[in-house]
């Protein structure tokens, strides 16, 4: 498709410690801190049934059809929660 840049697919097994790091590489190509990782970056957790989709320095969106987790995590980071789709995130997780 023209205009369209080529796109590879690339899963590593990563360690939750390492989860963080791979996190702030993703962050710090948007702050233009060298090295960086020029990449969207998607942390998957096939045990929690969540997926975070890194997006910059000011955060990450949450999925995945494991209602309780992503209530615990709407529970836990409550205070951090951008106000774009808070009225769904309010209706369906019971407003804080």
């Amino acid at each position: 498709m023209p205009g369209t840049e080529p796109q590879l697919l690339i899963m590593i097994p990563i360690t939750p410690k390492d989860v963080g790091r791979v996190a702030w590489s993703a962050v710090s190509y948007e702050r233009g801190i060298r090295p960086a990782l020029s990449a969207r970056v998607r942390v998957l957790s096939p045990e929690a049934g969540l997926i975070a989709s890194i997006y910059d320095d000011r955060g990450m969106d949450v999925a995945g059809p494991n209602a309780g987790r992503m209530r615990e995590c709407y529970v836990k980071f409550h205070d951090w929660l951008l106000q774009y789709d808070r009225a769904e995130m309010d209706h369906r997780f019971g407003k804080m």
